[in-house]
């Protein structure tokens, strides 16, 4: 039942159900015993004692910006703990949904290790590639490292046993030739948000990944490929996964339903 599934704190909470009862999301509905709710924590928005947010989504952002107990004060929840490749670098980014500037970060293999040992912890990410939101500047320098910390996270997750999380956006190609060689490490591998073709999703299949989707499955489909953007060929690619390789992820605060 979508209605009992747990949800992650954070705000509009209801996505993953809202994919699923949408009166055009016939796709979404065979999907519906697989709903996960995949909440993104942006602390810098509100601040920690903003009233706007929920008291559980307060204590969950307190908890991890302190990197310390991690799932002790909401019961029921569980993590991932990663580093976003968009974080590798500072810049500011200002899209539909969100605008906020990031900061540069070191991925302190031993730390997300410490962190990653915890039982509530259950996989490493959000962390892969990221070439839609690349600075101006040393474009092939910053994907070299955005590769190379995809592989310590892929690394850290094989070691410790737990699911690698995938962010991809304009870079399958890419994450695909880094899975082909890592794959076979791996306990298992969630594509988050997966907007791309069939073909690449029919690739990810092959190396027995699980396709998570989100509201994007209910816009109308793209008529040609635009940079960032679901790939026009999307929703033959939710018609062609198998069910047991299908999840429906909520992503709040972003990509709500249409």
């Amino acid at each position: 039942d979508v209605q009992q599934v747990p949800v992650a704190a954070g705000s509009r909470m209801n996505h993953g159900v809202a994919v699923a009862q949408h009166s055009n999301a016939a796709l979404a509905q065979r999907a519906c015993h697989r709903v996960w709710a995949h909440a993104e924590i942006v602390i810098a928005q509100h601040g920690k004692d903003s009233a706007a947010r929920p008291q559980r989504a307060q204590n969950l952002c307190h908890r991890l910006d302190v990197g310390a107990r991690i799932g002790d004060e909401v019961p029921g929840e569980r993590h991932h703990v990663g580093l976003h490749p968009v974080h590798l670098y500072s810049q500011h980014l200002d899209e539909e949904e969100t605008s906020f500037q990031t900061r540069e970060e070191q991925f302190d293999y031993d730390y997300y290790k410490q962190l990653a040992l915890d039982p509530k912890v259950v996989g490493i990410g959000e962390c892969g590639l990221d070439y839609y939101r690349l600075p101006e500047h040393d474009t092939g320098m910053i994907k070299q490292r955005q590769k190379e910390v995809f592989v310590e996270q892929i690394k850290l997750a094989a070691e410790v046993g737990k699911t690698l999380m995938i962010h991809c956006r304009d870079a399958y190609e890419d994450v695909l030739d880094i899975l082909k060689e890592r794959r076979k490490d791996l306990k298992n591998v969630v594509i988050h948000s997966f907007i791309g073709s069939l073909d690449q999703a029919q690739q990810f299949l092959e190396l027995n990944c699980y396709l998570s989707f989100n509201g994007i499955i209910t816009y109308k489909p793209r008529k040609k490929e635009l940079p960032g953007q679901s790939d026009p060929t999307l929703l033959e690619a939710v018609k062609a996964a198998p069910l047991d390789r299908i999840m429906l992820e909520t992503d709040c605060h972003y990509l709500s339903p249409e």
